[in-house]
Formats: structure tokens, C-alpha cells, sequence
């Protein structure tokens, strides 16, 4: 195993104390964990279950990649043209 040091600012560091301190493990633990999540696709068809089962929303789409497309430019067209909030004025 190689060591290496990083130079955080405190309120970083400080950040990370307290996020590990909450998740139950060391900052080391939680740099890996994360480190980990990065290195995955940011959307899967694969459940983060473990189990190796389709994800029960994205697995819906997974033979139709252009319907997502255009929901996606239909959603945005929309978000665009209504109010959804008071504040969206």
C-alpha cells in the first residue's frame, strides 16, 4: 500500500471529519468510497443493490435510449414555457 499526503483547507478537511465521523469510518474510508463511486457510470441500467438486477426506472429505457432523449428536451421545453413555483416568476 502507498502513502501519500494531501493538503486540504481546513473547512475541507473539516467537512470531510465530520461526513466520516457521520457515515461511521475514517476519512481514508470515506476518499476511497467516493473515489469508488467516481469511477462508475454516472447512469446504469444495474441496481446499486448488489445484486446485479435491473433498476426498476432506467432498465425501463434501456432499449429505448431516444425516447429518453425526448422526454428529456420535452421536460425542458416545458420547464421553460411554465411557471412550476411561486418563485419561478
Amino acid at each position: 500500500m502507498a502513502k501519500i499526503e494531501i493538503q486540504l483547507d481546513p473547512e475541507i478537511l473539516e467537512r470531510a471529519r465530520r461526513l466520516a465521523g457521520a457515515r461511521g469510518c475514517t476519512v481514508e474510508d470515506l476518499l476511497k468510497e467516493q473515489l469508488g463511486q467516481l469511477e462508475r457510470p454516472a447512469f446504469s441500467t444495474v441496481a446499486e443493490t448488489g445484486n446485479g438486477g435491473e433498476d426498476p426506472f432506467w432498465g425501463l429505457f434501456g432499449d429505448a435510449p431516444c425516447l429518453v432523449d425526448d422526454l428529456l428536451e420535452e421536460t425542458m421545453k416545458a420547464r421553460q414555457q411554465r411557471r412550476l413555483r411561486n418563485s419561478d416568476v
